[in-house]
């Protein structure tokens, strides 16, 4: 699984950081510092980028000025000018932590994981209390497998700012993802709610606990609650019918399935789900055509052919059936196929799906977190 993740950039710290030494400017210069401060709030970048020019031709040795029109060209998508400003921010000023973080975090978004996490050990170095760098180098540790490393540095974020909520939905999708410590998931969306009570992901995250300690009712919920605040999730009908279909509900299935396909119709997972629900109502022509397209889309997919196997063998199509069992044994999935645990195909669908679920960003966000930086581009937010 692919995460799409938020890498905070350390803006207003850097801007924090530097009102000691802009105090010390003329005072029209350090006008110009606010006025492009709030062009970047206000999304503004074009503006802001000609204001921190200006700035940087009048104090040409300012490493704040460097890193905040670094900043704005991170937000620009011209990473590599970025990447070049946070390093002369650097070089003007060899401790400046939030550069690092900064330059650490242009580097993950191309992709360079091993620079990235060299700057973000850095910029803690530098500052232990830089909890933006704990994080996002928690976030590449997970990206790099490297999963105790990436949760100790959660708990560090926790430790420095316990109010953090970010950090406890980040390390929740992570035990999430390990299947493990499914209380400590609870209590970290649980605290995560405190502060977004209405962050669909959330409520989808707990559902997907619940759902695999076995509380279909309880995810059931869950699911639905995430529908209340985003219902254009079809990752969440897809959930929900799953979980319907393990608490032996098929009334509301076939409809979970069916939004789901109707906002992504290459869902293939739902076709699956779908096609199961059809089988096990007996409308094998139906049950044999979403199968069908579900291998369309994805000829690897050997779960389906396993499923339509039995279709084909209840229409009296032993020979169909008989291809059809031997393709799905080539995925190693000798299974009980009713007892499959079909949450298992949220992985596959997250890894060329993430349009459709993109862990953390969220509008609430915005007047907190400075930037949401994914390591693959993303077409929506929630």
């Amino acid at each position: 699984m692919v995460l799409v993740i938020v890498l905070v950039l350390a803006f207003l710290a850097i801007y924090v950081t530097g009102i000691d030494t802009v105090k010390s400017i003329p005072s029209e210069v350090y006008q110009l510092f606010h006025q492009a401060f709030s062009l970047i709030r206000e999304k503004k970048y074009s503006e802001a980028l000609e204001i921190y020019n200006a700035i940087i031709n009048l104090l040409p040795h300012h490493p704040v000025a460097y890193a905040q029109r670094g900043n704005v060209y991170y937000y620009l998508g011209d990473i590599d000018k970025a990447i070049e400003d946070y390093s002369k921010a650097i070089e003007l000023k060899p401790d400046f932590a939030e550069a690092y973080n900064n330059r650490g975090n242009a580097y993950l978004s191309k992709g360079d994981i091993e620079q990235g996490v060299s700057d973000l050990t850095k910029a803690v170095e530098l500052n232990p209390q830089l909890k933006e760098a704990f994080f996002n180098r928690g976030i590449a540790r997970s990206e790099e497998g490297k999963y105790q490393e990436a949760l100790e540095d959660f708990s560090q974020v926790t430790q420095i700012d316990p109010q953090e909520p970010d950090v406890y939905l980040a390390r929740a999708r992570l035990l999430l993802k390990l299947k493990t410590y499914y209380n400590q998931v609870l209590d970290d969306i649980n605290q995560f709610l405190e502060f977004y009570p209405s962050h669909p992901q959330a409520y989808f995250l707990r559902g997907m606990c619940f759902l695999r300690q076995g509380d279909y009712s309880q995810a059931i919920q869950d699911f639905s609650q995430a529908l209340t605040f985003k219902k254009d999730f079809p990752l969440a009908y897809y959930q929900r019918g799953i979980a319907r279909i393990k608490q032996g509900e098929y009334m509301g299935t076939i409809e979970d399935f069916t939004t789901a396909l109707d906002l992504e119709p290459e869902f293939y997972p739902a076709l699956l789900g779908r096609g199961i629900v059809y089988y096990q109502n007996e409308d094998y022509e139906l049950a044999q055509e979403d199968l069908n397209r579900a291998i369309e889309i994805n000829p690897r997919f050997y779960k389906a052919y396993g499923f339509r196997a039995l279709v084909y063998r209840a229409l009296g199509k032993e020979e169909e059936a008989e291809k059809d069992w031997e393709e799905f044994l080539k995925g190693d999935m000798i299974n009980d196929l009713v007892e499959e645990d079909l949450d298992e195909e949220t992985n596959e669908l997250c890894s060329w799906g993430e349009k459709m679920l993109v862990w953390g960003e969220n509008q609430e966000f915005e007047e907190n977190l400075v930037a949401g930086v994914g390591f693959e581009p993303t077409t929506s937010g929630l």
